[in-house]
This record gives C-alpha cells, structure tokens and sequence, in this order.
C-alpha cells in the first residue's frame, strides 16, 4: 500500500466505527468510516461512484449472524469488479466486536471492559466513552489478536486480512 491510498471502512454499527476511530492513526490506516451493513444492503453504483481512483474498502463484518452470505459476496464481487477500487480487504469478526475485545484483552465479560451495568449496556458506554484507548489499555489490550482470528461456519470461506490495515 502507498501513502496516497484512500482506505473506506464499511462497519456494520456505532460500535465498530469507535473502535476504528480509537484505533486509526496508532494502530489501524487511518481512512473515513461508513456505518453499512454490507451483510443486509447491496452496495450500489451511486456509493462506489464516490470512491477515489485506487481507494481500498474494508468491510468489517460479524460472524455470530445466521445469514444468507449472497449479499455480502455480491458486495465483494462488485468492489472489486469497480475501476476506482484498487483493493478490497475483508475483517470478519468472530464472532462481533465485544468477543474481540475479550479475546484481546484480560477481561471475562465485555461490561467489565468500562464497568457497564449489564453488557446490553455496553454498546451504549461505548459510544459515549472518551478514553477507550485507555481502557482498552488498562485491560492489557493486545492489539496482535485483535481481528485476528479466521471464521467459521458459512463464514469460513472469507480470509481475514486485517493484517493489510494494522500498523506495526
């Protein structure tokens, strides 16, 4: 990848899109971030018109779904049939964003992650925070297995290459 790429992260919610705000610039390319579920919605002509010349996606999506893979792969086939796009990188999540964070991290259960009431709470905390760094921090985050494990079931068939967009 160049200095010059454009890096588009499609997050399926609020919640992914904090994580990558947090973590772009020291760990993650920096690049704008849309909250679409590219699990549920076609990525139309009109959205791709929009990309750079030589932008690269990447499509943050949760494993822990029972849902027909078509749309999704329809997506990808699309993006990367598109002139503009130089590349499309793939991070499933296994299963969503808060076991990612307990498989990166020293706690047991997301809400203790920012001492939630319940970890229906969470997502809600999460958003609001304004030092997740440091508490992911404070949970002796290890950014090395963070998006790093492969997905299974009807997922199994997408690679993970979160790898492409982590800073060392």
């Amino acid at each position: 990848m160049s200095k010059n790429d454009t890096y588009i992260y499609f997050t399926e919610g609020e919640c992914e899109k904090k994580a990558i705000d947090t973590l772009k610039n020291t760990h993650l390319q920096s690049g704008k971030i849309r909250v679409y579920n590219v699990l549920q919605k076609p990525i139309t002509d009109y959205i791709i018109r929009q990309f750079k010349e030589k932008s690269i996606v990447i499509l943050v999506f949760d494993t822990d779904v029972n849902i027909n893979i078509d749309i999704l792969q329809k997506n990808i086939d699309r993006l990367n049939s598109a002139k503009n796009i130089k590349k499309v990188i793939l991070i499933p999540q296994v299963k969503n964003l808060e076991e990612e964070i307990i498989y990166s991290t020293n706690i047991k259960a997301i809400r203790q992650l920012l001492n939630s009431k319940s970890n229906k709470d969470f997502k809600t905390d999460f958003i609001n925070c304004n030092n997740v760094l440091d508490k992911l921090t404070d949970a002796n985050f290890d950014f090395s297995k963070f998006w790093s494990q492969s997905p299974t079931g009807v997922f199994r068939i997408f690679r993970n290459d979160s790898n492409q967009i982590k800073k060392s």
